[in-house]
Formats: structure tokens, C-alpha cells, sequence
């Protein structure tokens, strides 16, 4: 519909009531959308019913456990039931036994062979060292999430993640390697870890150590197309399933057979293995102050430098501080930031940044940065192309635009992880594996049952074998003797502790007080990055998938920290390193920063990053629906699939509205949105 110049159109079209039908249209079709796009059918490994009632496998950090770890049954089924009920009322109660001196719980009986441990605890073992004082008990963090509901995006219920490896895999046990290694690597800078130095590091321990460490492990073995250990002990050459496929698989760069430099702890896409570790996001300033790592914040400025951790002083590598975090206790306030800022250099750098980092602050910070170049929006918005001439893009496909929407899908992301970890697969944080190996190690696996035993003396034995056992032994008791350490009481069980094989925890409180799969930080990343790719241009024409290189949008070159990392110095050519590319070696920064805390491992990162991935098409799928005019997002995902979100917009009579996703140029959306859960029923689980 045209009019001539003397016409004045004084209300939009539509108004008043025809307005409010096609509002009350869009929001019904979002939901009819939303019902139709493809479920996820969250299954968890089975594990939690396997062992004995003894529970090796699950989350039960703040229960109360005995002298040996074991928690009490009683409470770890009053834990899962008040996470999984129906909870009313205007002050509806999270009532579960918290700490080391709530044993006693009144209406739950044992299970059959269940029997009290002369070593049962009532306190904690360690003090804070200031005033002599037993700290605080923590509590769980939002474990009813997952009952929340959202009116955008898919319902948390609708996606998923894989079952997680089992105790006693191959997987886990390379998972638990990989955990050892980042923690004897944690004060080696990334550009030795990228190198593969033969340099021994503050730990006594060289990257190249422990790549070749880690490539002695089954697992590493790509040629291999079976598990060398099962869950179930038959010695049956069981194949890998997909998924397990999918994720070792992910590691390597290109086609090379075993762990290098270059794909050692970088997470699982093409762009996270480019070049240098750290991201160029981490690390530069706005433009015109590159190398000065200053990012603008409106009228004010940020800088990029990290106030990390002290070097060389890990926590929880003795029993008793480690049980006491297993029974809740507070360390977090034991623990403070006492290195001077400096850029992300070393692993240690990027754990203290991941460790109260803002939920969405390394995104806010990439957005800015493309913001300050005038990176173009993606040419596919009503307000690019050739109408940029006329009308310029800001509420609308602009930077408040972008703002808005990423923070959108960090909380929805959060919420849908959530209900991953409490509702589902609660699965225990690397610190208690750490934990169970130690009791492997000194011949007290059997009090969690004999089918435990069996399964962590499988992965004791393939530690061992690699010589892992023996240098993290060698840390712990150097950790414990660190006059810096800030706890009294430090200290391991005289009676049958010999060896001790606890993860050294960069943080003194170990984990968070939520399970480990999947990882917040990670599905977080992939919502966020996820948008940032659709909204901003990242090829080089219309029609192109050739991606846009640093250069392209303006970047004058690349970027790495000092020795010292005080400053940032010239790396490079910026054409060398796409911008796709850089924004997903930031989500897998982040991710992976948290592994190399210790909090988690490599299957919560990779599934994670693909569950938040999902969460943000299905938003952005849906806000196409309230945009009036035609408009379109391209960018690649993860996996290297060519991604486009596309809207008809409205007809000129308000009518009809088409929304599409298109994986690889075919309407292929539900297979990609389920292709990440290969154990979704259906699938076999060759446990």
C-alpha cells in the first residue's frame, strides 16, 4: 500500500483492537511453535540406582557423610524427593538435612545392609585460621529451578542433555586425567601449555609430560572404536556410541592421532583451537585501545585484567578439609584475590576469572569491544542492507537490541540447565571422584559396595599405569605442607591413608553447591555466543559462509599478554583468526576455565555448550515472529553446521507469519535440535 505525500497516515496500521488480535495471534502461534518443535526426552545414566544404595556416582555435597565420604542414604533421598515434589504455599519449606551434624533423621529408614560407620562425623575437621572459629555451612543453590517456567523460548523440559559417563568408563577416567592434569598445569602459562613445553612448571610437572600422560590413556587411543573397561564388568568390546564418539572426537585437532599443544584442554570446536589459547575477546581493548586491554562501557571504562589467585596454592588436597567441604563447609571467605591484576595468562588467571565473573560479563565485554569497530549486523535485518542509508538500527536490531536479547537467554539458559543438574542426573563434582579414587587407592573403595570397588579400581589402575598417580600424590603432600595455606587442621587419616590421590582445587571451597551436569558457565556460554553470532555479520557477502577474519572488522592485530602479563604485545596478523571463530574459543575460555578450577569435566562442557546453543535458537526462533518485516540471521554452530533463522514478516493484510530454521540448507531443525542426546530413548546405552 503506497500514499501520495499529502496524505498523513495518523495511527499505525494496525491500532486499537486489530493491534491487540495480532498481538493475542503472535503469542499463540510462539506456543503453537514451541509445542511443535522436537522434545528432548532427558534420560540420566541409571547409575543412582547401581551402586548399593551408597550413592559413589551422585552429587550429595552438604548432606552429611561419615568419616569415609559415605553419605547417609536417609538424607540423600530426602535431598532428591524435595527437589522433585510437589512444593505450595506462600513459604514452602527446602527441608533437607545440611551439614555434618544432622544425622539423625526422624521417618526414613535405612536401606536393607545399610549400616552406621564408627567413623561418622558430628563437626568439621579444619578451622579458619584467624580466630580459631569452624566455618559456616553452605547452602544448595536454587535446586528447584527446573520447576520454573518461561513464556519465551523452549520450556526447560523440552531440552536435554546425554547421559553422563559412568563410573568405572574409559571416559570418566580420561575426564578424571584430564582434571589432574589442568591442576599440575595450573601456574604454566598457556603459550607453554600451546607449545607442548618440555619446561617443568611450578608443580614439577611440563605440558609435554602430560600430553604424553594423557595419550597413553585408552581413551586417546582414535583408532580405537571400543571401551577397553565397563561399568559392568563382562570384558564385552562394547562400541562406542555416538555420543561418546562425538565428544572424544571433539578434542583433536583436524586429523591428528593423539593430544598435542594445540587441541590439549581447548575444548571441542575449530575455532577453539586456533592459534593461541586465550581468546582475542579476553584479552583487547575497544578500538583505540587495543593493546591497552580497555573496553568502554558507555562513558566509562573496564579493564580486561584479571586480580587472580596466588600462584602455586591449591586447596583441598588433604582429607579432612576435603570431607568438610563434602559436609557444606563455607570456605569461600578463606579465599581471597591477592595477585595484582594482570591479563589472562596462565590457567589459574582464567579459573579466578570464571570464579565470580557476572553471568553474562565475558559476552557483555566481546559485544562491546564489535561495537566499538561498528561491526556490521547481520544483513539479513530490515534495518541493514540498502535501507541502512535511511534508517539506522538501535531499539530495534541495534546495540540495545543485542544487549537485551543476550541476557534474555542467559537466564533462560541457567534455569534449563538446572533442571539438567537437580532434576535429573545429579552427578557428583570431579572433587568427590578425587575422593572415591583415594579410597581406591588404600583399599577402602569396598565401604561404598563391592560393584564400586570394582568400578574405581578399573580407573586406578589406568591412572596408575601412566605414572598420574604418583606426581598428584606428590602435590597434595607439598600443598599441605604451604605455609600460606589459610586452615588449621590439615591433615589425612594416620589409620589407612597411604596415598592420596585428591584433585587440587583452585578455589578453597571446591565446587559449587549444585550438581555437575551440565555446567552453568558452559550453557550460559553457548546461549550467549549463539547470539552474538546471529546478530552480528559474521561472512563476508550476502550469499557467502566464508567467514569474517579480526581484520575484517577493523581489529589492527592480535594480541597476547607479556611474560608477566602486564601488558598486552603484538601476536600476529588479525586476518588470521575469524571472528566466528574467536567468539566460540571464548565460550570454550570460559567453559573449560571452570575444568581448570576443577569443578567440572569435559562432558559438561561439551554438552552444556550444545544444550545452551539450543536454548537461543529457540528464542531468537521465536522472536522472529514479532518483527513486521522480513528478516533473517546466518552464522555456524559448534558443530560447523551452516545455521539460518528466517521470517516472512506479515503480509500486508497482518495475516500470515512463516518462520523457518534451516540446518546445512534443509528443513532438518528437529534432527538437529535432538542430535546431541544420542540416549534419548531409542538410542542403545551399551552400559
Amino acid at each position: 500500500m503506497t500514499f501520495e505525500a499529502r496524505h498523513i497516515q495518523q495511527q499505525p496500521i494496525p491500532s486499537g483492537l486489530a493491534r491487540l488480535r495480532d498481538s493475542t495471534t503472535i503469542r499463540t502461534t510462539a506456543a503453537t511453535l514451541a509445542e511443535k518443535r522436537a522434545h528432548v526426552e532427558t534420560r540420566a545414566n541409571g547409575e543412582e540406582n547401581d551402586y548399593e544404595f551408597t550413592f559413589p556416582a551422585q552429587f550429595t555435597k552438604g548432606l552429611p557423610h561419615n568419616g569415609f565420604g559415605a553419605v547417609d542414604p536417609r538424607a540423600y533421598r530426602i535431598f532428591v524427593n524435595a527437589i522433585n515434589t510437589v512444593q505450595s504455599g506462600p513459604f514452602a519449606r527446602f527441608d533437607v538435612p545440611l551439614g555434618p551434624n544432622s544425622k539423625e533423621i526422624e521417618g526414613v529408614s535405612r536401606p536393607q545392609g545399610y549400616t552406621d560407620d564408627p567413623n561418622s562425623l558430628d563437626r568439621f575437621e579444619t578451622q579458619i585460621k584467624k580466630d580459631g572459629s569452624t566455618p559456616p555451612v553452605r547452602s544448595w543453590e536454587s535446586p528447584r529451578a527446573g520447576h520454573v517456567y518461561d513464556l519465551q523460548g523452549p520450556d526447560s523440559g523440552a531440552v536435554g542433555l546425554e547421559p553422563a559417563p559412568r563410573l568405572g568408563s574409559d571416559e570418566l577416567t580420561a575426564e578424571m586425567a584430564e582434571g589432574y592434569a589442568m591442576s599440575l598445569l595450573r601456574d604454566v602459562p598457556f603459550t607453554e601449555i600451546t607449545k607442548g613445553s618440555p619446561e617443568l612448571g611450578p608443580a614439577g610437572q611440563s605440558p609435554k609430560q602430560m600430553i604424553e600422560v594423557l595419550n597413553a590413556l585408552p581413551w586417546f587411543d582414535r583408532t580405537s572404536t571400543v571401551r577397553t573397561s565397563f561399568s559392568d564388568f563382562t570384558g564385552r568390546p562394547f562400541a562406542l556410541t555416538d555420543a561418546e564418539a562425538r565428544r572424544r572426537q571433539a578434542r583433536f585437532v583436524g586429523y591428528e592421532a593423539k593430544l598435542s599443544g594445540q587441541s590439549l584442554f581447548r575444548g571441542s570446536t575449530c575455532g577453539a583451537k586456533s592459534r593461541g589459547y586465550v581468546s582475542q575477546f579476553l584479552l583487547v581493548g575497544s578500538k583505540g585501545s587495543h593493546l591497552k586491554g580497555q573496553v568502554s562501557l558507555g562513558a566509562q571504562s573496564v579493564s580486561q585484567k584479571v586480580q587472580g589467585h596466588a600462584p602455586g596454592l591449591d586447596y583441598m588436597c588433604d582429607w579432612n578439609s576435603w570431607l568438610d567441604v563434602q559436609n557444606g563447609a563455607d570456605m569461600r571467605k578463606v579465599q581471597t584475590a591477592d595477585q595484582s591484576p594482570r591479563f589472562v595468562t596462565t590457567p589459574r588467571d582464567l579459573a579466578s576469572y570464571v570464579r565470580i565473573d557476572a553471568l553474562y560479563q565475558a559476552y557483555l565485554t566481546a559485544a562491546l569491544i564489535l561495537q566499538s569497530y561498528d561491526a556490521d549486523y547481520d544483513d539479513g535485518f530490515p534495518s541493514g542492507g540498502d535501507d541502512g542509508a535511511t534508517r539506522a538500527s538501535f531499539a530495534t536490531f541495534g546495540d540495545p537490541h543485542l544487549l537485551a536479547v543476550m541476557t534474555e537467554v542467559s537466564s533462560r539458559a541457567l534455569k534449563a540447565v538446572r533442571r539438567q543438574k537437580f532434576c535429573y542426573h545429579r552427578r557428583c563434582r570431579p572433587e568427590r571422584v578425587g575422593g572415591l579414587l583415594t579410597l581406591a587407592a588404600n583399599a577402602q573403595a569396598g565401604r561404598f559396595g563391592a560393584k564400586t570397588a570394582e568400578a574405581l579400581r578399573q580407573m586406578h589402575l589406568n591412572l596408575d599405569a601412566i605414572g598420574l598417580t604418583e606426581a598428584v600424590a606428590r602435590h597434595n603432600a607439598d600443598q599441605i605442607a604451604v605455609e600460606a595455606q589459610p586452615l588449621t587442621g590439615l591433615g589425612n587419616p594416620d589409620a589407612w591413608m597411604k596415598r592420596n590421590l585428591l584433585l587440587p582445587m583452585a578455589y578453597a571451597e571446591g565446587s559449587p553447591m549444585h550438581p555437575s551436569y551440565g555446567s552453568g558457565h558452559a550453557t550460559v556460554a553457548g546461549a550467549c555466543v549463539t547470539v552474538l553470532k546471529a546478530f552480528f555479520q559474521m561472512f563476508k557477502g550476502t550469499d557467502s559462509w566464508s567467514r569474517k577474519t579480526l581484520a575484517d572488522i577493523g581489529m589492527p592485530s592480535l594480541a597476547e599478554p607479556s611474560a608477566d602479563g602486564k601488558r598486552l604485545v603484538k601476536a600476529g596478523d588479525a586476518a588470521t583468526l575469524t571472528l566466528e571463530g574467536e567468539l566460540d574459543k571464548l565460550a570454550a575460555n570460559i567453559s573449560m576455565g571452570r575444568n581448570m578450577a576443577g569443578v567440572h569435566f569435559y562432558s559438561d562442557y561439551y554438552d552444556s555448550l550444545r544444550l545452551g546453543e539450543r536454548v537461543a535458537v529457540g528464542i531468537l526462533q521465536e522472536q522472529m515472529l514479532t518483527y513486521p518485516e522480513a528478516t533473517s540471521m546466518r552464522f555456524h554452530s559448534f558443530d560447523g553446521d551452516e545455521i539460518e533463522i528466517h521470517s516472512e514478516g506479515n503480509s500486508p493484510l497482518y495475516t500470515s507469519r512463516d518462520v523457518t530454521v534451516q540446518v546445512n540448507g534443509r528443513t532438518e531443525y528437529d534432527a538437529w535440535l535432538k542430535r546431541h542426546v544420542s540416549g534419548a530413548p531409542g538410542d542403545p546405552m551399551m552400559y
